[in-house]
């Protein structure tokens, strides 16, 4: 049976202080503390190890009651300091165990100090509890503040007078929060599920580019987003609880999250920053795909560009080298000049001679359809600008050389199937200059000389003056053929003189006109006459012209006869200065000569 307190109530003497006071002033009687029965079994429990049966109910005995010297609590030492006693009183039953003294009641923590006795110490000295070391409060003591539990003894009544100022209670900590749905851990195929849609997701974006880089940049963006959203959903879901205590699973939640985070950055920027090498990554699968184009635009789009390129380079001379292969040699031509014109830097020195080899190639190639077409011309011309390119060695010119040598001789024979004599002699004189030591230069002998005698007869026909040296090179050249033979007789052949004679001396019928040498001025009769009668003779028309056939080639002086039936007149024109006669004939090879107007007018 619980022990039961009751306390009579003590007759308190009042305080030296009151005693004096009037009567309206005097202090309120002091308080009781009632105690319930709850806080009785809190104050006295009953121990574990006795015997907790109902006991019979029997008047208390009452102890006698005793007064406590050196009260431990500050309560009871407030109350001795102003001259009050404080009693304890024990009741128990007359039988049963004896209930051992309930704990002291909580103070605030106190700390081990040393010193003197402290009257505030808060452990009561009453039988049952060790001794301890002084102790005071950790926080500073108030003396105005109630003390729950402070007193001596059971129940402690604040003696009047004493007026403490209330204290606020202090705040309740904050319950951390429950974590919502929000904040729940996905589960493990939720988890693996998401990844997996991302690697599809990423893989998808990179396919469906329209290339490499393109792909890489938009799978670049979505994962940059991607970021950017799972970053907002952990602010989310950390405001919804995820960081709280209550959470066990909060750590692993966002180092996963911080994980997936970082990783999508970070693949973001490295896909951003390897734009360059996906071009050249990609154009080197391209171009070992001989898709020239596309890989040349990758080439560029990675950074590259003449005069360096060195990729480019290389790919511009596979292309033009792979449609030698398949002979479009005109299309070849194209990437191969790409190449020597436009990279010239020394570090693609080495494409740039497969460039010109590639070149050479295909112009032969091109000169050697041209042959096959009979389109001598066109193979002539590619060959000729073979032949005066500067990276042309030895072997292209030799190669070149028999070739062109083939067309010029086939354009000389066509042209002169076409009586074209003058472009035949021009083609034929290509391969004699030019390539003197290829075969057709000794086939095409015979029909030089044809060609110089169509010539020269052509020019004898327009301008006979012009033809006298094709007559004399075929004569000279080609004396072994007909045509040579031909050509030496009309260089060998008299000519004909003719012209139209003005007499300006009315009296005197001059009425023929010869041919002689040595005429001088100021020579006398005899010997003018004697040079008239020498002389080769023709007469002059009615209309003035006159006409001499067959004259050796040579030079003639003119002199013109009269005879009126009384006298005869013989007349030459000659320079008062050089006494040289002004008319003169002169008789030359293949062409006859027109004197013009010869006038028997006195010139100074």
């Amino acid at each position: 049976m619980d022990p039961i307190h009751n306390e009579e109530q003590q007759p308190q003497p009042q305080h030296q202080d009151e005693q004096n006071l009037p009567a309206d002033k005097q202090a309120d009687p002091p308080e009781k503390d009632v105690i319930l029965p709850e806080q009785q079994e809190a104050l006295f429990p009953i121990s574990q190890d006795e015997d907790t049966a109902p006991r019979p109910k029997h008047p208390i005995e009452e102890h006698p009651t005793f007064q406590e010297y050196g009260s431990s609590t500050p309560a009871a030492a407030a109350a001795e300091s102003y001259g009050e006693s404080t009693q304890v009183v024990w009741q128990e039953a007359p039988y049963g165990p004896t209930p051992q003294p309930a704990p002291p009641p909580q103070t605030p923590q106190v700390q081990p100090v040393p010193g003197p006795y402290d009257p505030y110490n808060s452990q009561p000295s009453w039988p049952g509890y060790p001794p301890q070391a002084n102790t005071v409060p950790t926080n500073p003591y108030n003396p105005y503040a109630s003390q729950p539990g402070v007193g001596s003894g059971i129940n402690y009544a604040a003696t009047s007078g004493m007026n403490y100022p209330p204290v606020a209670p202090a705040p309740a900590s904050k319950p951390p929060k429950q974590p919502g749905k929000l904040a729940r851990p996905l589960p493990l195929w939720g988890v693996l599920g998401g990844l997996g849609l991302l690697i599809v997701l990423f893989v998808v974006l990179h396919l469906t580019g329209s290339d490499w880089a393109a792909g890489s940049a938009h799978a670049a963006v979505a994962a940059l987003l991607l970021g950017v959203l799972l970053l907002i959903a952990l602010a989310v879901r950390m405001g919804d609880g995820m960081a709280s205590i209550l959470n066990k699973t909060r750590v692993r939640q966002a180092i996963t999250s911080a994980i997936i985070i970082i990783v999508l950055f970070i693949y973001s920027g490295v896909a951003f920053s390897i734009q360059p090498s996906l071009h050249i990554a990609q154009a080197h699968s391209l171009e070992n795909q001989q898709q020239w184009q596309p890989a040349i635009d990758e080439y560029t789009q990675g950074g590259e560009q003449a005069p360096d390129g060195a990729d480019i380079a290389r790919t511009y001379t596979s292309w033009g080298l792979a449609l030698n292969k398949s002979q479009h040699y005109n299309e070849a031509l194209t990437k191969f000049d790409t190449v020597i014109q436009k990279f010239t830097a020394s570090s693609v020195n080495d494409e740039l001679h497969r460039a010109q080899v590639g070149d050479i190639a295909a112009r032969i190639g091109l000169s050697r359809q041209s042959l096959d077409t009979k389109d001598y011309d066109v193979a002539s011309k590619s060959l000729d600008t073979v032949l005066g390119l500067p990276y042309c060695d030895n072997t292209c010119q030799a190669q070149a050389s028999a070739l062109d040598a083939t067309a010029y001789y086939n354009i000389g024979e066509g042209k002169l199937q076409t009586q074209d004599y003058e472009s035949a002699v021009n083609a034929f004189d290509k391969v004699l200059t030019k390539f003197s030591s290829a075969p057709e230069a000794g086939q095409l002998h015979s029909d030089m000389a044809k060609a110089l005698l169509g010539m020269g007869k052509q020019e004898r026909s327009s301008s006979c003056s012009t033809a006298i040296p094709t007559y004399q090179r075929l004569a000279k050249e080609y004396g072994d053929t007909n045509e040579g033979k031909s050509a030496q007789k009309d260089l060998n052949a008299p000519q004909d003189i003719t012209g139209h004679f003005t007499n300006v001396e009315s009296d005197v019928p001059f009425n023929q006109i010869g041919l002689t040498t040595g005429l001088k001025g100021g020579m006398g009769k005899d010997e003018l006459f004697a040079k008239w009668d020498a002389s080769k003779k023709t007469g002059i028309q009615g209309n003035g012209n006159f006409a001499f056939h067959g004259i050796s080639q040579g030079s003639y002086d003119l002199i013109w006869y009269a005879n009126n039936g009384s006298y005869e007149y013989v007349e030459f024109i000659y320079h008062q200065v050089s006494q040289e006669p002004t008319y003169v004939a002169e008789v030359g090879p293949l062409c006859p000569v027109n004197m013009g107007n010869v006038s028997n007018v006195h010139t100074v």
